[in-house]
């Protein structure tokens, strides 16, 4: 991950080339487990499935993501760095550890495929509900859906095969290793032909590591 900038320089520097910065927030997963998620997707992937309508998102884009603000414009990108800001401050680290596959809306019916947590999740969720409620108060859209912690792993479009990889993603064993929880991180995303890049704008440190 490269080093995160301020907001106020990052908008300084970009606002003379773009208007818009596509943002979400999200905590960050350690690379030995992206690469334990990686192992495992790849010996169930298998060659075919890209062709049977499952697309398969890329390992560097794997976050928990918190809430997605979408395309939004440089004051509303200081707005959410402070809001991040000020709710880190009133969280606490934690531990965290992914485990456990699944599919939105359903295993039956899959639009999309998932890794979950099996520690931290009511965490995560309770730092969510309160990232999302300072959010909307500062006037960012409320999110239509419930938050349930995840990291999209694929987008299917065909249901038989979708449901087929969520049986053989569950017959695998994921030998994740819990990890700590210390910051919140505003990124933003650049989309483009390679596939989406992530830019830390503002690393938020949970509340006992903020300096006294």
């Amino acid at each position: 991950m490269s080093d995160p900038v301020s907001s106020s320089e990052f908008v300084r520097k970009r606002a003379a080339e773009v208007t818009q910065y596509r943002t979400f927030i999200a905590v960050e997963i350690p690379d030995e487990t992206r690469r334990e998620l990686q192992r495992v997707v790849a010996g169930t992937r298998g060659a075919e499935s890209s062709k049977r309508g499952v697309r398969w998102t890329r390992p560097e884009g794997w976050h928990l993501t918190l809430m997605f603000l979408g395309e939004i414009g440089p004051d509303e990108v200081d707005v959410a760095c402070e809001t991040s800001r000020r709710v880190a401050s009133q969280a606490k680290p934690f531990v965290a550890r992914v485990g456990g596959w699944g599919a939105f809306p359903s295993d039956g019916r899959p639009k999309v495929l998932w890794a979950g947590l099996v520690t931290g999740a009511d965490e995560v969720s309770g730092l969510a509900a309160l990232l999302r409620r300072e959010l909307v108060g500062a006037g960012f859209a409320a999110e239509s859906r419930p938050f349930h912690p995840h990291l999209t792993l694929a987008r299917v479009n065909d249901a038989q095969e979708g449901s087929r990889l969520v049986g053989a993603l569950r017959d695998r064993p994921l030998d994740a290793q819990a990890f700590g929880v210390d910051r919140l991180v505003v990124f933003r995303s650049e989309l483009g032909r390679g596939g989406a890049r992530y830019t830390p704008l503002e690393e938020c440190p949970l509340e006992s590591l903020r300096p006294e």
